[in-house]
C-alpha cells in the first residue's frame, strides 16, 4: 500500500495483521495523492514508476528489492529505461503495468 500524505510503501504482515513501513518511495507520490505513481513487480524486485522531485518532473524508474526486515529500501534509479522519449508519465506507467 502507499501511504500517499507521507510518500510512505507499506506491507500488510499476515502472520501479525499489521501494516508495516517499508520506507519512503523515491517519487513524488504525495504531490498528486498517488496518481500517477505504478507498481510493478519483477520476480523478487519492485519497479515504481512516478514523476521526479526535480523541478522539471520527468518521469522516471526505481527498483528495489523490498524486504519487511529492513528499516529503508535501498532504491536503484533504472537510468536507461525509456532513453530519448519525451512521453507523459501516464504513458510510461501505462507501459510498465501492460509489460
Amino acid at each position: 500500500m502507499l501511504e500517499t500524505s507521507l510518500n510512505e510503501l507499506r506491507v500488510y504482515d499476515i502472520n501479525t495483521n499489521i501494516w508495516k513501513k517499508l520506507g519512503v518511495v523515491p517519487v513524488s507520490a504525495n504531490t498528486t495523492f498517488g496518481w500517477g505513481t505504478a507498481f510493478k513487480s519483477m520476480g523478487d524486485r519492485l519497479l515504481v514508476v512516478g514523476t521526479s522531485h526535480s523541478w522539471h518532473r520527468k518521469a522516471i524508474v526505481y527498483s528495489c528489492r523490498p524486504s519487511p526486515d529492513v528499516e529503508e529500501q535501498h532504491w536503484e534509479e533504472l537510468k536507461y529505461w525509456c532513453t530519448g522519449s519525451e512521453l507523459p508519465p501516464f504513458i510510461h506507467n501505462c507501459c510498465v503495468m501492460f509489460a
